[in-house]
């Protein structure tokens, strides 16, 4: 557990919590999720493509992690339509659920019975995890099912790649005793190979674009955990607040004089993309000045 005492909250630091830095980087932002959109929707085949075909797709060879994510994915534009069909099948699965309830005939769902709560409550009765409710849960999916493809354009919103992940994710680990588990695994692994290309692209498809998107969105929090570790670094000055709060007597610490070198950041998955970009390419031939610098 971590004493309520040790954790120090400053005025100046709570930006780091915002998306205060997006705005100096929304045309960037945008044009990286333009040329997504335009790229991952193209339906070739990655195994036959050319090197100058998949740079174009997800950026340089060098972004290794990234190609092997395409060479899972295969084909970008039969995937994502692979990824429409098993929700599809999972959302059929669930109005079939939903019908059994209105049916009163719960105890043909297959898993039905997992559904139960202590007091043997029918399955109409049961709320999920937080509290959801099968119905609330079906029409979650149903609203991703209708806004990841557009059939008047035949396009699809790779913004929601992210948003398919997650949820898939989440039903696979609080509700679990659905009955669903098999298509749930497929969608999961399609859907996070798919996200695996796409988010990390979100904050800059080349190199360059990886390093000023980086410095911009998250020179706040690079500027704080440079400042702490010259602060943990110097033995012979002392910062104040960087000390033990004593204003709690009742602290079971044995040394209450001793200063605190332990560091908790709290900030958005933005931020964590774009500190890893500025970690792994931190060079400044673009002019652009390194907080961790100096």
């Amino acid at each position: 557990p971590i004493l309520v005492s040790l954790v120090h909250k400053e005025k100046d630091s709570l930006h780091m919590l915002d998306p205060s830095g997006n705005k100096e980087v929304k045309e960037e932002l945008e044009e990286c999720k333009r040329l997504l959109n335009k790229n991952l929707q193209k339906d070739f085949d990655v195994a036959k493509s050319t090197v100058e075909e998949r740079e174009r797709a997800v950026g340089p060879r060098s972004l290794i992690s990234i190609h092997k994510g395409m060479e899972k994915v295969g084909n970008p534009r039969k995937a994502l339509f692979e990824i429409r069909k098993v929700i599809g099948e999972l959302l059929e699965e669930l109005d079939e659920m939903l019908g059994y309830i209105t049916s009163g005939d719960e105890d043909k769902i297959e898993g039905g019975e997992g559904l139960k709560g202590k007091g043997d409550e029918a399955l109409s009765g049961v709320q999920l995890y937080k509290g959801e409710t099968l119905l609330e849960l079906t029409e979650r999916w149903r609203h991703l099912y209708k806004k990841l493809y557009d059939e008047d354009k035949d396009t699809f919103d790779l913004s929601r790649i992210p948003d398919v992940h997650d949820n898939v994710r989440f039903d696979m680990l609080h509700n679990p005793k659905m009955g669903l588990t098999s298509t749930l695994e497929r969608l999961y692994t399609l859907a996070k190979n798919m996200a695996d290309c796409v988010v990390p692209q979100e904050y800059g498809i080349t190199i360059e674009e990886k390093r000023s998107i980086g410095n911009k969105m998250c020179r706040a929090l690079l500027e704080k955990i440079k400042y702490d570790l010259c602060i943990a670094r110097t033995d012979n000055k002392v910062d104040m607040r960087y000390m033990i709060n004593l204003d709690h007597p009742d602290l079971p610490i044995n040394t209450l004089g001793r200063r605190v070198r332990t560091r908790l950041y709290f900030t958005s998955e933005s931020h964590l993309h774009t500190l890893a970009n500025v970690l792994r390419f931190q060079s400044s031939e673009d002019g652009l000045p390194c907080p961790l610098s100096g």
